[in-house]
Formats: C-alpha cells, sequence, structure tokens
C-alpha cells in the first residue's frame, strides 16, 4: 500500500494508467486496493490524472464488498481532485442518492458539484435542505455554489444563509458572495 502510494507521489503519466489499469486485485485484497487509490488520489493532487480513473473510482463505489476506506478515498478522488471530467455522469447522482456512509457522502457531494447535469444539481438542493448531517449539508451548499448564477440556485443558497445551524449558515452566506446581480 505504501509503495503504490509513493508512486503516486513522484510517478508520471504513464505509470499513472498502468496503476488505474490494474484488474487483477480481489475484493479482499484490501491494502492494493487502498494502495492503488492512494496513489491515483497523490496523482491527482499533482494534477495527474489518468482517463479511467473516473470509471474505477465509481466501480470501487458501487459496490459494497469494498473495503469502507477504499470507497472514501475513490469517493475523494472524485470529490477533490481537480483535472477529472464528471460533467453528465449519471452514476454519480445515483450513487449520491444511495450512499449511507456519511464520510463517503461528503465527498461525493462535492464530487457532484462537478457534474453539470440537471438531476445532480436537483439532488444537492434537496440535500442541502434534507441531509440529518449538517456537514454534509455544507459540502452540498459549497457544491451548489459552483452553479450560483443558474435559475434558482441562488434563492437556494440564500434560503439556507437563515439557517438555525450556524455551520450551514456560514456556508450559505459565502457562498452567497459569489451571486452577480
Amino acid at each position: 500500500s505504501t509503495i503504490l502510494e509513493a508512486l503516486g507521489k513522484v510517478g508520471d503519466q504513464s505509470t499513472a494508467d498502468l496503476i488505474a489499469s490494474v484488474e487483477t486485485y480481489r475484493p479482499t485484497d484490501s491494502l492494493l486496493l487502498e494502495g492503488q487509490m492512494y496513489s491515483l488520489f497523490r496523482f491527482g493532487l499533482r494534477e495527474i490524472a489518468p482517463t479511467s480513473v473516473v470509471n474505477l473510482c465509481i466501480k470501487y463505489l458501487n459496490n459494497s464488498v469494498y473495503t469502507s476506506r477504499t470507497r472514501l478515498i475513490a469517493a475523494h478522488i472524485l470529490g477533490r481532485i481537480k483535472n477529472i471530467d464528471l460533467r453528465g455522469n449519471k452514476e454519480l447522482t445515483a450513487l449520491l442518492i444511495k450512499e449511507q456512509d456519511p464520510f463517503v457522502k461528503m465527498a461525493l457531494v462535492l464530487a457532484a458539484g462537478k457534474n453539470d447535469d440537471t438531476e445532480s444539481k436537483e439532488a444537492l438542493k434537496q440535500i442541502s435542505f434534507s441531509s440529518d448531517d449538517y456537514r454534509i449539508r455544507c459540502n452540498a451548499v459549497k457544491a451548489l455554489s459552483n452553479f450560483i448564477n443558474e435559475t434558482g440556485i441562488a434563492d437556494t443558497i440564500l434560503l439556507l444563509a437563515n439557517s438555525d445551524n450556524p455551520h450551514i449558515a456560514m456556508s450559505a452566506a459565502d457562498a452567497a458572495l459569489k451571486i452577480k446581480n
């Protein structure tokens, strides 16, 4: 696991492609899977992302046989790595809606902020009002701020700025600063 992660810190695009293309890891190879995900995360922090990284992460997120840590790292790759394209990804929206692990869901909410489709935006709006976990709601507000100048999003943000929860209200107030007249 540590060696794979280290490769993500120093490797190049061809190394990232090789690590992302490994298909021989079984779900019981938890250390190898976690190392693969950590490696791809480290590559992503250096703005190196294999084209197959999105499909690989969704594969791991879609199946509960993988460890929660592997799934968490996969979600963070989607949510935090800047140079991956998630636009129009319907699977991501479906994952967001069904996910039960709050830590994985927090990262998936941020990933949905990169997904420029109506279903994803509606899911983010719903989560920003209805989630029981304020951390997930705060991330939903942050994700919605990517679409702040689209119809209905600014109104949602302004409503959330009046939330009783100070964390949500602060996140919404920060997002409201992006509203342009």
